[in-house]
């Protein structure tokens, strides 16, 4: 196990590369931080923190703050999207397409969604279930949004819909496809925002949706509800899922535990206390061999998983 005592405070979220060979760490004062996942050796640092992404390549991440989002990429100027009608603050979720050209993102305030040319900035899509950007602000919609499609597994995508019809409030919910054809649907939340965050399995057998004190954990093939886990009715402070897709890995608010509970059954398979007090963060690498966690003080652990 290494643990790494760190100047950082606060630290709210934490996400290994697709190599695993650098670890992202956002401190709610001072930004994010790249720092290699073996040495802690830090690599760069921006001044913006939130939820975050990075590129498959490994090469970008994208990270959601109170002005926006930004791209940061190896060997280029830091790329600000453009203002999407006053749409700072309001972004919850965000990841590339497959190839990297991409990055799409979901709000919940708004039910909005939209996607941008990662190399240029520019708008490609903008979508929002409250409000029309072309109408101006306070101009309600009815009808369907959809937001960020997700593949599954070959030939199956999940994508996110918001529905508002007049007079009633939004229903969001989680569509899945097979080419053209819809399979099934479920519902995740009767406020119809869209999930934040969302988690699928790399099996594509599950969906994983997190709220305050709750997480829902539902089957993608039979799309019927599995578990609703908590702790005590803590909130969740955050969440991961296991490479092998069998595995959710949590911490929770006020806790000094790392809890791992199994996907097919919701039940609560085992839980550690790795020394370092109440762990605000945790991440686990792409090959499901190490899982790192944070606290407030800026103590880091990787912990071997083998």
């Amino acid at each position: 196990m290494l643990t790494f005592d760190s100047d950082l405070k606060d630290v709210k979220r934490l996400l290994f590369s697709p190599t695993g060979e650098i670890l992202a760490v956002g401190e709610l004062a001072r930004g994010t931080h790249l720092l290699h996942s073996q040495t802690f050796a830090a690599t760069a640092r921006f001044l913006k923190y939130g939820e975050m992404t990075f590129s498959p390549d490994g090469l970008s991440v994208a990270i959601i703050n109170i002005t926006g989002i930004d791209i940061y990429t190896q060997g280029k100027a830091p790329l600000k999207l453009p203002d999407t009608w006053h749409m700072y603050s309001n972004w919850d979720s965000l990841r590339f397409s497959p190839d990297g050209k991409q990055l799409e993102a979901n709000g919940t305030r708004t039910r909005a969604f939209a996607r941008w040319d990662s190399n240029t900035g520019n708008l490609l899509d903008f979508s929002s279930a409250e409000f029309d950007i072309n109408a101006g602000f306070g101009i309600q919609l009815v009808g369907t949004v959809k937001g960020m499609t997700y593949p599954i597994s070959s030939g199956r995508a999940l994508t996110l819909i918001t529905t508002k019809a007049e007079g009633k409030k939004a229903k969001g919910e989680a569509v899945v496809f097979e080419g053209d054809i819809e399979k099934g649907r479920i519902p995740i939340d009767n406020r119809g925002a869209f999930p934040y965050p969302m988690l699928i399995s790399s099996d594509g057998r599950h969906l994983v949706i997190r709220w305050t004190s709750i997480i829902g954990i539902w089957n993608l093939e039979t799309f019927a509800p599995v578990a609703r886990i908590s702790v005590d009715k803590k909130p969740f402070l955050d969440a991961a899922l296991t490479p092998d897709g069998r595995q959710l890995v949590t911490v929770t608010n006020n806790d000094t535990h790392v809890r791992f509970w199994d996907l097919a059954s919701g039940e609560l398979t085992a839980q550690y206390d790795w020394g370092i007090g109440k762990p605000t963060a945790v991440a686990v690498a792409p090959d499901g061999l190490r899982i790192a966690c944070a606290n407030a003080k800026g103590q880091i652990v990787i912990w071997d998983a083998k």
